[in-house]
């Protein structure tokens, strides 16, 4: 199969400070952390964790940006403590943790035949792109495509701004439990080679693009694999 790609909107990155802020999951609404999402570095230690490798902390290290700003004489000393934080990490993680994805996408028209909204980015080839220490990641949201279509009574439109906002732009949050990584091969999708995780929904959230009103919500995705609805 092939996959579709959706750029995270986290950025590869180097420096250990950013890499132990991971978004913690949420029902009240957009936080700081989930409007970054999972970071790629996470994502990276994650795979690892699943697929039962360690990671090559000595590279990890020596690529943080602390190392790399140290002088000659404190470079060593950098290493280590950039190390013992990568080590202590992968150690205490809990692959149980959910990954939080967030983009802004469009949704269809409402149609009043039919009496819902359609989600067009949500194809079975659909991925999520990763990039750390040069090594690429896809996160593969198994089932996404059962969720192109919700329901929304014509009644309820009236409550909600999801018809509203400009060109029918709405903030996504989805959460995926992650489930499996195959580390014997890398598979190619366009112009680079992935290492894969699968995962499966767990909630999908649609937000108001100013991310203050959430207008649809599927609770319990991986479970029922039906949509609950219009929160008003």
């Amino acid at each position: 199969m092939k996959y579709k790609k959706i750029l995270a909107l986290t950025i590869v990155f180097f420096g250990l400070i950013s890499f132990f802020s991971i978004a913690s999951y949420s029902y009240i609404g957009f936080n700081e952390e989930e409007k970054k999402g999972t970071e790629p570095s996470y994502i990276s230690m994650l795979f690892h964790k699943l697929s039962g490798k360690k990671p090559d902390f000595n590279l990890w290290a020596e690529s943080s940006e602390k190392y790399i700003e140290s002088t000659d004489l404190d470079k060593m000393a950098a290493k280590n403590v950039a190390y013992d934080q990568f080590d202590n990490f992968f150690t205490l993680l809990n692959i149980k943790e959910p990954i939080i994805i967030s983009f802004t996408t469009q949704i269809s028209d409402y149609s009043e035949t039919n009496k819902g909204f359609f989600i067009d980015s949500f194809q079975p080839d659909l991925f999520f792109n990763y990039e750390y220490m040069g090594e690429h990641y896809a996160v593969i949201p198994n089932g996404i495509d059962n969720y192109q279509w919700f329901s929304v009574p014509e009644a309820d439109i009236k409550f909600s701004k999801l018809n509203t906002s400009k060109e029918n732009y709405v903030n996504l949050k989805i959460i995926l439990q992650p489930k499996y990584a195959d580390s014997k091969k890398t598979i190619r999708l366009g112009k680079n080679k992935y290492w894969m995780i699968l995962t499966e929904v767990k909630d999908i959230e649609l937000w108001s693009t100013d991310s203050n009103q959430l207008l649809w919500r599927g609770e319990n995705a991986s479970e029922n694999n039906k949509l609950l609805g219009l929160y008003r």
